[in-house]
């Protein structure tokens, strides 16, 4: 008889963050009360080394990724998800990502749609994170995807580098549309949304904008919002406030 395997040490701060995360969560997205948080608490830039967390518990894999998608990817998230296929039906996929490479961006997606054969698969970027290019297409991969107000998005167009240009990189218009009908319009983004986003970033320009943006425009990108009202875990809990005694008639 085989046992599930041992999940990774968790940090301290990780520890800390269970209640922030429960405060910080709707009653749609229970789940995430135990998800690892700390990996997304700084800004992720393109050049940075990927950091990561993995923890199961409770039939659910929690898999935190914050860097950029880069070759390496896709193979630690098969190989993470091989640890734990047999002891898991749910994966969430935790992401802070400036994105990266395509190629490597679309290995993933081809992971993430083995694992939906059979667990459910849901995606989730946590408040002050950043979901940027080929991030967004990895995080449409979710059945339910969760973001905070204060998540930052940024949609531009493909690139790729023009020959004999001195290495510069260039809009690639067909590549643009074709990441757009393959990923955003089948995982339901809405299409009159995603013509404006096209129309604004045309010519070599970035639009940034917040998961409360999103929510608002109903562009189809999130579908459940996160609560931006996280603890403080660095604080003590406060005490009590002190109950006054109850008075009794005749005194």
């Amino acid at each position: 008889m085989s046992v599930p395997p041992k999940t990774n040490s968790w940090r301290k701060p990780i520890a800390r963050t269970a209640l922030a995360l429960a405060l910080a969560l709707t009653a749609a997205a229970p789940a995430l009360a135990a998800a690892p948080q700390s990996v997304h608490t700084d800004a992720a830039t393109e050049d940075q080394q990927p950091r990561t967390e993995v923890r199961a518990e409770q039939g659910t894999l929690y898999i935190a990724y914050s860097g950029p998608v880069v070759p390496g990817m896709a193979k630690f998230l098969a190989n993470e998800f091989a640890k734990y296929r047999d002891w898991t039906h749910r994966v969430i996929l935790i992401l802070n990502s400036p994105g990266g490479s395509v190629e490597e961006g679309e290995r993933v997606i081809d992971v993430l749609r083995e694992i939906r054969v059979t667990h459910r698969l849901d995606t989730a970027v946590f408040q002050g994170a950043t979901c940027a290019s080929m991030c967004v297409p990895i995080f449409l991969q979710g059945r339910e995807r969760y973001a905070a107000g204060s998540s930052l998005w940024v949609f531009h167009e493909a690139s790729r580098v023009a020959d004999g240009d001195d290495g510069k990189a260039v809009a690639d218009d067909e590549e643009t549309l074709r990441l757009f009908r393959s990923y955003y319009v089948k995982a339901g983004v809405r299409v009159a949304w995603l013509n404006e986003v096209l129309a604004k970033i045309a010519n070599g320009h970035n639009l940034w904008q917040t998961g409360q943006e999103l929510l608002a425009a109903n562009a189809g990108i999130i579908t459940q919002g996160l609560s931006d009202v996280t603890e403080r875990p660095e604080l003590k809990p406060a005490a009590a406030p002190a109950q006054a005694g109850r008075r009794t008639a005749g005194r």
